[in-house]
């Protein structure tokens, strides 16, 4: 006994006794969801199939059924299936049912399609062997196989296929909306929606249209495979007889003479009305073609992206009558509906025939770009992910820095104090700096790679405003690292990088305002005066020359000022009220910063005091309380850690004391008979007398005693408490509050102040007037060069307390000159260029 099943009889055997069946008033047939009828309009979806949806695959086959009868003969299964043993029905539609069935020559399981008992007409039978046929022919994976077609012993035509395990569109659809937003999901909806298109596309160029595209119809198994079904509608639309270019598709129509006879007529509709074109809707058969597919496409996209049919309606004819008005339904859904998508959703379902991708082999195309770049894109986000967490890094590694340099510095000054020879100092030392070169180097190294991430990231996605904004933030950083060390050309190189990311953001980017504020470094400022009231005529240092120069802007409103915006940089505010001194108030705004005159010091110096006109003498300079930058210059002697520091306001001397008023002094004291503190105090070298002065000279020649001795003379005198500076005091007077190098700027040129390279030849002391180039913003005179001058602070030294001196002498290299710098003596070291000025309390 042979094990295989007897041969089939021929398509024209099996259909020869067929009676005839008018089909024109269907809408649709039976797809192999099982779908009924009933639920043709894609409105909504029938129970679970288990043999096309199943969750395995068992290796014996359940007994068959005993179906239950509904009352009607073509609810009951046929008594004889030939050679198969049934499993179970499957459902069943207008034409057909669909069966569980098992072919016992290969032990495997199969889904038969069988003809109703009513649809033993001659039309019938020749649609149904039709689809078979075309189905079989169309050897694509995306169609499901088709094994064998035969007839029933009751005379029933039939077709089996392969068993399609998975889930249909719509139910993987429904369950991505009815879940929260993941853009991963969408893409593999989308990957699974291409699939079906380029199943359509290959259909398209064998001359045949599907005329029935829906969710329901796409089957996506169990490891991604993708499988378009129910092609019982299908048509083929290329009408030679012969296959064009051996690839067309030859069914029972193509073949008889007679075929017009079993083609659909104008005016009859048939297919999903919810899903279906607009000439389809129209009944304008003659006028299908690959558009018309390309539609349904876009409407199963639609219903992809929002979750919604794309015609909606109460039954078939208000749908119809939607599609053929374009009344579409709104595309938002409840997840965001990328742009590139919805332009291709739109263009797929255009009114017109001709507006639309002319095949689905166009659309498919389409799809695929969309999706290499979402995984570009999605590549791009990993790389943004990898530098983001590179980013969140550098914090703590740059913390890490600032305290192995603050463990460095304090090595340093170990050294400095240490005896000549101490090794344990000087290895301690050098293992700090070590420590700081491996600190910085990882840090660097961090930092290349941040921007190499973000970099790849754009050549995966050059629109990808993560990547760019992510770049911004880096470029950011370093320029404000740059420009805290005042390296000029990272700054400008930074500075353009910036500028490029920040202007290639989207306009509502939440980033991007922030970022072109802080490339055009504004601030706020608040100023409070006493009295209230006064006016401010606001000029702003610019560089010209080489040196920083105060150039008149524009009068400001009167105090107070509570958010007045200036320009990133060095200012000058000169405040003015009737019956009070003017006042020079410098400000340095930074970067979206706020100046309010204290800063992060921790202290409200409260209204910046306008002192009264006859408070100060002609020789007075006020320095109002206030917040400035101290020490942070490495090319100055001796220089401290560059700082904020908050002073209280203090009246200082314009010039250095001179001859003349010194001489005041030493004359008092004679006038007094005290010639022993005359002689004590009188400028002179080791016992010698001193030089003949000129009156505008300043004082040299003098100890630290002398100073403070003319200081308590001038307050017993004057009534003012007069006393000599702290190197703060002194310090802030010369630079104002910006950190510049210089009382001018940053630039030395030799004649602005008077240090050995003004006169290299016959360097020599000079008049307090004779460069006025050296002047401060507050209008303190000669504070770079001329004379060394003693201040109240002191310091331990070797040879016991060293008292402290700012400022360079005639005879000082330009480095002397910068202002944060320190020179120690021994309080009574004097030479002949050594003086002092005073400063006082308001």
């Amino acid at each position: 006994m042979s094990l295989l099943p007897p041969p089939p009889k021929t398509p024209e055997q099996a259909l020869a006794t067929a009676p005839t069946r008018n089909l024109g008033d269907e809408l649709t047939d039976l797809d192999l969801t099982g779908r009924a009828e009933s639920e043709r309009l894609g409105l909504g979806e029938t129970s679970d199939l288990a043999a096309l949806v199943g969750q395995g695959q068992a290796t014996q086959p359940s007994p068959p059924p005993t179906p239950a009868k509904a009352g009607r003969p073509d609810d009951e299964l046929p008594a004889d299936l030939g050679p198969y043993q049934p499993v179970s029905l499957l459902g069943r539609g207008g034409m057909g049912q669909v069966l569980a069935v098992v072919d016992p020559a290969l032990n495997r399981e199969l889904a038969m399609k069988v003809l109703l008992p009513s649809g033993l007409d001659e039309e019938s039978r020749a649609r149904f062997l039709d689809e078979a046929q075309m189905t079989a022919q169309l050897q694509h994976p995306g169609v499901v196989p088709v094994h064998e077609v035969g007839q029933l012993p009751d005379g029933r035509a039939y077709f089996t296929m392969q068993v399609v395990r998975g889930r249909t569109l719509r139910a993987l659809v429904e369950a991505h909306h009815g879940a929260p937003h993941d853009p991963a999901g969408l893409f593999h909806l989308v990957s699974a929606y291409h699939q079906a298109c380029e199943t359509i596309a290959y259909a398209h160029g064998h001359g045949v249209i599907h005329r029935d595209l829906k969710p329901d119809n796409v089957m996506v198994g169990e490891f991604g495979e993708v499988r378009v079904l129910d092609w019982g509608l299908a048509k083929r639309i290329d009408t030679t007889d012969e296959p064009l270019s051996g690839q067309g598709i030859r069914t029972i129509r193509t073949s008889r003479a007679d075929r017009g006879m079993h083609e659909t007529h104008a005016g009859e509709i048939m297919g999903t009305p919810v899903f279906m074109s607009p000439e389809q809707a129209r009944g304008q058969n003659d006028q299908l073609s690959r558009a018309s597919d390309v539609f349904a496409l876009g409407g199963m996209l639609f219903f992809i992206l929002s979750g919604r049919a794309p015609f909606e309606g109460a039954h078939a004819m208000a749908v119809m009558m939607r599609v053929v008005g374009g009344l579409r339904t709104s595309l938002e859904g409840r997840h965001p509906i990328p742009r590139g998508l919805r332009e291709i959703c739109d263009r797929a379902m255009m009114q017109r025939a001709e507006d639309r991708y002319p095949d689905a082999g166009r659309l498919a195309h389409a799809v695929a770009d969309w999706l290499s770049g979402t995984q570009q894109r999605e590549r791009a986000l990993q790389l943004v992910a990898e530098a983001r967490a590179a980013e969140a890094s550098l914090a703590p590694m740059t913390e890490a820095l600032r305290r192995t340099e603050q463990i460095a510095e304090g090595c340093r000054l170990a050294v400095q104090g240490a005896q000549a020879g101490d090794d344990l100092a000087r290895e301690a030392l050098w293992a700090a700096e070590d420590d700081v070169e491996g600190a910085r180097l990882a840090l660097s190294k961090v930092q290349i790679r941040l921007e190499q991430l973000l970099h790849s990231a754009l050549t995966q996605s050059a629109d990808l405003v993560e990547a760019r904004a992510g770049l911004a933030r880096h470029y950011r950083g370093t320029h404000a690292e740059a420009e805290a060390r005042q390296d000029r050309g990272t700054m400008l190189r930074t500075e353009a990088l910036l500028r490029e990311q920040a202007e290639a953001l989207p306009p509502v980017h939440p980033e991007r305002s922030r970022f072109l504020e802080y490339l055009a470094g504004e601030g706020i400022l608040t100023l409070e005066t006493d009295p209230p009231g006064a006016s401010v005529r606001w000029t702003r240092y610019e560089a010209q020359g080489r040196r920083l120069v105060a150039v008149p802007e524009r009068d400001l409103k009167p105090t107070p000022l509570r958010r007045q915006w200036l320009p990133q940089g060095s200012h000058l505010l000169i405040v003015r009220a009737p019956g009070r001194a003017d006042v020079r108030y410098p400000v340095h705004m930074t970067r979206l910063g706020r100046w309010d005159g204290y800063g992060d010091a921790g202290e409200n110096p409260g209204p910046v005091v306008l002192p009264a006109a006859e408070t100060l003498g002609a020789g007075d300079v006020y320095v109002a309380a206030g917040t400035f930058v101290a020490g942070g210059d490495p090319a100055a002697l001796d220089p401290e850690p560059r700082r904020a520091v908050f002073l209280p306001g203090f009246v200082i001397t314009r010039t250095p004391v001179t001859n003349a008023e010194y001489l005041a002094f030493m004359n008092d004291l004679a006038m007094q008979g005290n010639a022993e503190a005359a002689m004590r105090f009188a400028p002179r070298i080791a016992g010698q007398a001193g030089f003949t002065w000129k009156a505008d000279l300043p004082v040299v020649l003098i100890d630290r005693a002398c100073a403070q001795a003319y200081a308590r003379w001038l307050f017993e005198k004057t009534g003012l408490p007069w006393r000599l500076p702290t190197a703060l005091e002194w310090e802030k007077a010369a630079r104002g509050v910006d950190g510049r190098l210089y009382p001018w700027g940053d630039f030395h040129h030799a004649p602005w102040a008077n240090l050995r390279d003004r006169n290299p030849t016959a360097p020599a002391l000079a008049s307090v007037e004779a460069c006025p180039v050296d002047e401060s913003p507050y209008g303190v005179r000669g504070m770079a060069g001329n004379v060394r001058e003693w201040t109240a602070d002191e310091l331990p030294g070797r040879n016991g307390v060293q008292a402290v001196l700012k400022g360079g002498g005639y005879l000082d290299v330009a480095a002397a000159g910068r202002v944060a710098g320190r020179t120690c003596l021994s309080p009574d070291h004097r030479d002949g260029m050594t003086g002092f000025r005073l400063v006082r309390s308001l």
